[in-house]
């Protein structure tokens, strides 16, 4: 045993003494490397060679055994740097170390520098509201069976029926015409167009909507057929039949005859719709509040040709007058409104139906003008402006489907029921007098009222962003 442990001491011995000569030598065997021969090339901070793998004279005294001071590394060892910056073989280039620049912002970087509260609380708004855009197709209500004039004689059970027309100057037989009636007035397959912006606030959506139906412009043109002759009783006239002292007299127009009604309606609202109490049911009932403005306006224009006074209706050639008769009104809805909104909600489809109701005012202003009703005439103009009650109800049902997470497309139809709508071609008194020499119209505003129906198919698409 002794002998075994002597023979262990002598083998160890030298591998000892030889670790001792190259820890006083200051360094380790080196490899050459990709930096250059001789190890790692070190930096220098000082005047001496670079890429020698040591420190440059004078600037970082020595440890003990030659490697880190104290302080800097592990006693007694001299362990190789990490490669240095600069090109393979060299330390840091001319010797200058790189600088690292620290600048600390003040929490507030001042005005357009960051987003405020508000702009973040707007950005997450907008951030999760929708667009819709939609196509109107619409009709709104005719005039139907309506005799232009004042129908003291029934003439509205016999549209279209031949009578006898005299001249009301001279009470003279001249013919036999037809009384005009706008029962050919259509004012139905109005183009439109609607866009609704929503954004959810607060525990519902703010639904902001417009829609505009392009003016319609319907006419009637009243056919007249010229005497064959002189004190031929063989002609067809225009007649709009008019309140003479309480009994009905004829207006004819021996030359031509048109009507023009034309229709224009637009409208914005805006309405709160609260959110549902569970948004992931299948179905939903989400009430509204809001405001709703629509303008409801039509002007009846009526323009006729007569032959004047003392000349042969027959000729070509006859002096003649035209009479011109307009009539406007424009309607102005508003005020607050009250709905809801009932869902059959799924993944790929929605079902709809939404009624509204407005209880608000309609101020209205209508206008009168007329000219040579009968020859001589001058222009008489008059205007009534006032305020009333009107209602709208509204009602629409809709299909969707839910293309992507984030469009969809949708069909609906909708029907809007106007009350207290005021219509340009009943607001006229078609008065005459024969008192004078010669006889007078007296033609006067009245405004009526009566209620319209628009009713039509939207089809449109819907961005969720």
């Amino acid at each position: 045993m002794p002998v075994r442990y002597l023979f262990t001491t002598l083998c160890l011995l030298p591998l000892a003494m030889s670790s001792n000569a190259f820890a006083q030598d200051g360094s380790f065997p080196q490899a050459d490397s990709v930096y250059g021969s001789g190890g790692y090339a070190q930096p220098s901070f000082g005047p001496g060679p670079q890429g020698q793998g040591q420190y440059g004279q004078g600037m970082m005294p020595q440890g003990p055994h030659g490697g880190y001071p104290n302080g800097y590394g592990p006693q007694g060892y001299s362990a190789p740097f990490p490669p240095a910056y600069g090109y393979p073989g060299n330390g840091f280039i001319d010797g200058n170390m790189p600088n690292t620049t620290y600048t600390q912002y003040p929490d507030d970087g001042g005005w357009m520098y960051a987003d405020s509260p508000i702009e973040k609380a707007l950005k997450n708004t907008f951030r999760h509201g929708f667009f819709r855009l939609e196509y109107l197709l619409w009709d709104v209500e005719d005039p139907g069976n309506t005799v232009v004039g004042t129908d003291l004689s029934g003439f509205r059970n016999n549209p279209g029926a031949l009578i006898p027309a005299t001249d009301l100057v001279t009470g003279a037989l001249i013919g036999q015409g037809v009384v005009q009636n706008l029962d050919t007035i259509s004012l139905k397959d109005n183009n439109g167009i609607r866009g609704t912006w929503g954004l959810p606030i607060f525990e519902g959506t703010l639904e902001t909507s417009v829609f505009s139906l392009q003016t319609n412009t319907s006419s009637i043109v009243g056919g007249v057929q010229i005497p064959s002759g002189t004190g031929t009783l063989d002609g067809i006239f225009p007649l709009i039949p008019l309140d003479v002292d309480g009994s009905n007299a004829l207006l004819s127009f021996d030359r031509s005859y048109q009507a023009t009604l034309r229709t224009g309606i637009w409208g914005t609202e805006a309405n709160y719709v609260v959110d549902a109490p569970d948004p992931n049911a299948f179905f939903q009932v989400r009430p509204m509040i809001g405001f709703r403005y629509m303008n409801f306006r039509e002007t009846f224009s009526q323009v006729g040709v007569n032959t004047s006074a003392g000349e042969d209706p027959s000729d070509p050639a006859a002096t003649t007058y035209t009479t011109t008769i307009d009539s406007s009104v424009n309607n102005n809805y508003y005020g607050p409104q009250v709905g809801l909104r009932a869902e059959l909600v799924g993944k790929r489809f929605s079902l709809a139906a939404e009624p509204k109701a407005l209880i608000g005012l309609n101020s209205y202003k209508a206008t009168l003008s007329d000219q040579n009703v009968l020859e001589g005439e001058g222009l008489v103009s008059q205007t009534v402006t006032d305020t009333t009650f009107g209602p709208i109800l509204d009602l629409q049902v809709s299909g969707k489907v839910h293309v992507t997470q984030n469009f969809s497309i949708f069909v609906s139809w909708e029907g809007m029921w106007t009350g207290m709508v005021s219509r340009p071609y009943m607001n006229v008194d078609y008065n005459a007098t024969t008192q004078t020499n010669p006889p007078e119209t007296n033609l006067r505003l009245n405004p009526r009222f009566t209620d319209a129906f628009l009713q039509g198919l939207t089809v449109g698409g819907e961005v969720r962003y």
